[in-house]
């Protein structure tokens, strides 16, 4: 098995789809998931580096589309005290059309990043947008210290 491979549970990666004029390690993962009320979203998984020390990229948004988009600052990996992006992601999908969860630093990223692999959600690249588009954004803190 390859060294990829088992950095991913044994499963193949899913597909990376490069953003133009971005530096990989700043390039999101954007996966489409369907809710259980069969709500299809976008989500993006974002790493914050450290301390979410980096501003948000001007074209964040772009990444996931929608009229409504919810932008979650997560502060630790996933699983601790039962905390799950997936399950966050599926209860804010009935307020808004797509999720960005921004990563507090590289060990978050890579637990979302994970799970979300784990689930074999498909990755997929960014929508296309009209010039007029203009979504509303909320901001969110999950699992503050």
């Amino acid at each position: 098995m390859s060294r990829k491979r088992r950095s991913f549970g044994g499963q193949s990666p899913p597909v990376f789809y490069a953003a133009p004029g971005v530096a990989q390690e700043d390039t999101p993962w954007i996966f489409r998931l369907v809710t259980p009320a069969g709500k299809v979203i976008r989500t993006a998984v974002w790493n914050g580096r450290r301390n979410y020390a980096h501003d948000l990229p001007e074209d964040i948004l772009n990444w996931v589309g929608g009229d409504k988009i919810a932008i979650v600052q997560v502060h630790s990996p996933v699983g601790i005290n039962r905390r799950s992006s997936f399950d966050l992601t599926h209860k804010l999908a009935k307020d808004f059309d797509d999720v960005i969860h921004w990563a507090r630093d590289t060990e978050t990223f890579q637990s979302i990043l994970g799970s979300f692999i784990r689930l074999d959600l498909e990755s997929v690249g960014p929508p296309d947008l009209s010039e007029s588009w203009e979504p509303a954004i909320t901001f969110f803190a999950a699992n503050p210290k």
